[in-house]
């Protein structure tokens, strides 16, 4: 025996199985055609009404994370707020007083005048170094504020001794003019005395208060998503199972364009039979309606409707309804279209005859 899926038609409305059964003569395992003795079929019945809905099942486990994307591009930076006013100057701090003058050094000794007539007048001494200069007073000196009074003036610095006068020397008896005598070397020059103490510094300057914040600057755009992840790779696909024996050719059923069914999908649109037939040479559909309307008797012919439908055909009707207000259905060569015409064929038949 050998089993088929059966399309809707004579044979079962709603399709089925179709079951063919004999001698297996030849005993290769198969039934062929030669062998077929009967054949049985075994129907859907119709749909039943559509059950209650089962209750939800519980969520599924959630699926692991993808890999991040890369980091979107850094959005530009906003606009810098106005600069905020400056605060006020703090006062100058008081000027501290002035150092004292440091001791003047002592002078050198003078040279002895020469005795006897005067020599010529010597070169003139180098002169003496210059004493190092005294250290400057400690103390950091404040920040600079206002500018504060002037502060007292220091002491001056006591006056350096004078230095020793040399003795005269005794006055020769007059002659001639003898050449000057030479220029004693100039006593070396006495230290500078110490610099005066620096004045204390004036008092810090208040703080001047702080200038309002500007505004902030505007947010800049948000940087651009960064890019998907790359998709993990794909499994490996499965070894492919091996090829079952093909089944015997089943007979050839009637051609799809020349059959009708009790509801089939035209158009985009339910056609309806309220009955089909089908025998050797001929397919019929009784009382066909175009989504639950018939059709109209204006839009085209019913024979051109049923070529449409099954690629060729004829017509026959029952009698047409005038009422002024019949809504009916007609196809405009790309569509099913609803209208109100004055006259509708309630009761039309389309025929295929393939002679």
């Amino acid at each position: 025996m050998r089993s088929s899926t059966e399309a809707p038609g004579k044979n079962c409305a709603t399709g089925g199985q179709k079951l063919e059964y004999g001698v297996d003569v030849d005993g290769d395992g198969m039934l062929s055609d030669s062998e077929i003795t009967g054949t049985s079929y075994v129907c859907n019945g119709a749909r039943g009404a559509d059950g209650a809905d089962g209750a939800m099942g519980a969520d599924g486990a959630m699926g692991a994370d993808g890999a991040m994307g890369a980091d979107g591009a850094m959005g530009a930076d906003g606009a810098t707020g106005p600069q905020g006013d400056p605060g006020a100057t703090g006062p100058t701090g008081a000027r501290g007083p002035a150092g004292q003058d440091g001791a003047t050094g002592p002078a050198g000794a003078t040279g002895p005048t020469g005795a006897g007539d005067p020599g010529p007048t010597g070169p003139t001494g180098a002169t003496g170094d210059i004493g190092p200069t005294g250290p400057t007073g400690a103390g950091d000196p404040g920040p600079t504020g206002a500018t504060g009074p002037t502060g007292a003036t220091g002491d001056p610095g006591a006056t350096g001794a004078t230095g020793v006068t040399g003795a005269t020397g005794a006055t020769g008896d007059p002659g001639v003019t003898g050449p000057t005598g030479a220029t004693g070397d100039p006593g070396a020059t006495g230290a500078t005395g110490p610099t005066g103490a620096t004045g204390d510094p004036g008092a810090t300057g208040a703080t001047g208060p702080t200038g309002a914040t500007g505004d902030p600057g505007a947010t800049g755009p948000t940087g651009a998503t960064g890019a998907t992840g790359a998709t993990g790779p794909t499994g490996a696909t499965g070894a492919t199972g091996a090829t079952g024996p093909t089944g015997a050719t089943g007979a050839t059923g009637p051609e799809a364009q020349r059959q009708f069914y009790t509801e089939q999908l035209v158009g985009i649109a339910d056609v309806t039979c309220s009955s089909v037939s089908t025998d050797s040479d001929t397919t019929q559909c009784n009382d066909l309606l175009i989504g639950g309307l018939p059709i109209c008797a204006t839009q085209g012919s019913p024979s051109s409707l049923c070529q449409f439908i099954i690629g060729n055909g004829s017509w026959d009707w029952g009698a047409e309804s005038c009422g002024g207000s019949n809504a009916c259905a007609y196809w405009d060569g790309s569509a099913w279209q609803t209208t109100t015409d004055v006259c509708v064929f309630p009761i039309i038949m389309c025929f295929y005859n393939p002679v």
